[in-house]
């Protein structure tokens, strides 16, 4: 506005006050603690966790407002309803046809505008969770990608994920965990 670029200045003002909401994925091998990450995130444990392959299906979780209430939810077909919490966890680990949605209260960490994809993993013993992962990937704009504490470096599956052309352009995007640290002594 000071240099007279006055539609400059009202499309940056309007991007200001914009609803932006960024996904962000959780990646990893499967059990390296994806989901355990994000219940800490959530500090309550929300989302189904387990030492074998659990997560089935994408689960996204929506943050909103501070004050907001837990909700569980189903998509499918477009459609979303209220499920139960059991409920939910069978649609999260891939029994249920359709995507677990789980919308939160925004807290010190998460806050509204975040949308929070956790993925069924890059390897696991069911081919089709890989091919579920991948198939979300074009939609995130960055990711959380877990390595297991356990695993004693950088899985080949990780590497060899992290050198394939369509990701090299997106990997700047992306923030390396390490899980599972609970488990070890100090």
């Amino acid at each position: 506005a000071r240099f007279g670029f006055d539609e400059l200045a009202g499309r940056i003002e309007s991007l200001r006050s914009a609803s932006i909401t960024l996904s962000v994925g959780v990646l990893g091998e499967f059990s390296t603690g994806k989901s355990s990450l994000l219940n800490a995130l959530l500090g309550s444990d929300l989302l189904p966790v387990a030492d074998h392959p659990t997560t089935g299906a994408i689960t996204i979780v929506e943050v909103g407002d501070a004050g907001a209430a837990v909700e569980f939810l189903v998509e499918r077909d477009g459609e979303r309803e209220t499920v139960s919490s059991l409920d939910f966890a069978d649609y999260a680990q891939g029994e249920k046809p359709g995507r677990a949605v789980l919308r939160v209260p925004a807290t010190g960490v998460l806050r509204a505008g975040y949308r929070l994809v956790d993925t069924p993993g890059l390897s696991s013993l069911a081919q089709t969770h890989a091919a579920i992962t991948y198939g979300e990937l074009p939609f995130l704009d960055g990711a959380l990608v877990c390595l297991g504490i356990n695993q004693g470096g950088v899985p080949g599956s990780a590497l060899d994920f992290l050198q394939r052309p369509e990701i090299r352009a997106i990997r700047s995007r992306f923030i390396y965990t390490i899980c599972r640290s609970d488990e070890k002594t100090e």
